[in-house]
């Protein structure tokens, strides 16, 4: 399993790190996963899941945060153009989207394939086009609200009495 998560990694890393719009570069991300994800990825880490000591699969789960640190290098280019967003957190967002169109088998998928994009280049657009226009329409986070005036003093009927009574 470790040369396919290399593959995974690499190709996440190498796609990330192309120029040209941000757009374009989710799209290749996207579609580097899709080839990697829809071949026996997948029914690996299912079976790795199942097989592995938690020890070694912690691991893994190390060398792909490397794919995570590269998406989020893309980002960071980004970020002085378009703050709004950390870029470990798009990253994270952007690859979740990402794997939420992989084609697992399960039930919810069947549902799913009503709606969604067959192929990995029609799935790697759709994905890159609305996480892409989302974020860079984000902007810099909006200021928060002002305090609201402290309460009113209970008013009655009648002027206060300047005695106190």
């Amino acid at each position: 399993m470790r040369p396919e998560l290399a593959l995974a990694r690499d190709a996440i890393a190498e796609a990330a790190a192309t120029d040209g719009p941000l757009e374009e570069r989710l799209r290749q991300v996207a579609l580097a996963v899709y080839a990697v994800v829809d071949g026996d990825l997948l029914r690996m880490t299912e079976d790795l899941h199942r097989h592995v000591p938690e020890a070694r699969h912690r691991e893994l789960h190390t060398e792909m945060d490397e794919a995570f640190a590269s998406m989020a290098r893309a980002f960071e280019r980004d970020a002085a153009s378009e703050p709004g967003l950390d870029a470990a957190l798009a990253a994270t967002l952007f690859l979740h989207l990402v794997f939420g169109l992989v084609d697992t088998g399960q039930p919810i998928w069947d549902r799913l394939t009503r709606v969604a994009p067959r192929t990995a280049a029609d799935k790697a657009s759709l994905v890159a086009r609305l996480f892409a226009r989302g974020y860079e329409g984000l902007g810099p986070p909006a200021p928060p609200p002002p305090a609201p005036p402290p309460p009113a003093p209970a008013s009655r009927d009648r002027p206060p009495d300047p005695r106190g009574r």
